[in-house]
């Protein structure tokens, strides 16, 4: 009770600080690139995610009133985190992961709402999961996109497991999610061959031993298991 009163007294306040961040990442990625510069861009970027990391833990515990009253709001950030994007920080991603690791932190925000909040959070699954499932296809297979990955795929598969399966059931999209995002994410990667040839103990420990549970390999494997909950026959003729 006393968590509960805290979060609900200090929700207006967070609430502001949230939507103002939202405001400077549009108009970070809304301003003339050449008129910024990386450190300021990044600066904004972190705030966001600073911002996405207090709202988890916000309502890790339970949905306070005041959250839930302003979800709309909330969900509505969440989607211009997932979807912002600035040439600098594209440019700059080999050496600056604060864009993967905002996305990721709002995925980590997805799968707890998905999991304990589900019924409110029904109204906003299908722009958010379109969302999610854009930034899966663009994701290249270098090892900065780890951690986006494992979590946006998890949110898939929690998804297509879940009470909500039937929005993936067309078979161009269990298609899509088969060529386009699992099988990509299974294929031995440069990263792989050179940890191989650098510590082949290592590599056989993490991917034959099944300690794999943070690699994107494992995050498909399950996303593959999850299908078959629902779609094992179209996923099966696919591959």
């Amino acid at each position: 009770m006393q968590i509960k009163y805290v979060v609900n007294e200090f929700g207006p306040a967070f609430l502001s600080t949230f939507n103002y961040v939202i405001g400077e990442v549009t108009k970070a990625v809304t301003v003339n690139a050449q008129s910024q510069t990386l450190p300021s861009i990044t600066l904004v970027f972190s705030a966001a995610l600073l911002a996405s990391k207090v709202l988890h833990d916000l309502v890790y515990q339970d949905l306070p009133e005041f959250f839930e009253d302003h979800l709309k709001e909330f969900m509505e950030g969440c989607h211009a985190l997932l979807t912002a994007e600035h040439p600098l920080l594209l440019i700059a991603r080999d050496n600056n992961s604060v864009l993967v690791e905002l996305r990721a932190s709002v995925c980590d925000i997805l799968n707890l709402f998905l999991e304990k909040y589900d019924e409110e959070f029904g109204p906003y699954l299908g722009t958010l999961l379109h969302d999610v499932w854009g930034l899966l296809i663009k994701c290249g297979p270098q090892p900065y996109f780890d951690p986006l990955i494992i979590t946006a795929s998890h949110f898939l598969t929690s998804v297509i497991t879940g009470p909500s399966h039937k929005m993936m059931q067309d078979s161009a999209v269990l298609k899509d999610i088969c060529e386009k995002i699992v099988i990509p994410n299974i294929q031995l990667r440069e990263a792989d061959e050179e940890m191989f040839e650098g510590d082949p103990e290592e590599f056989i420990r993490l991917d034959i031993e099944g300690s794999d549970m943070d690699t994107r390999r494992r995050a498909a494997h399950d996303l593959v298991k999850g299908l078959t909950k629902y779609f094992e026959g179209p996923t099966t003729a696919v591959f």
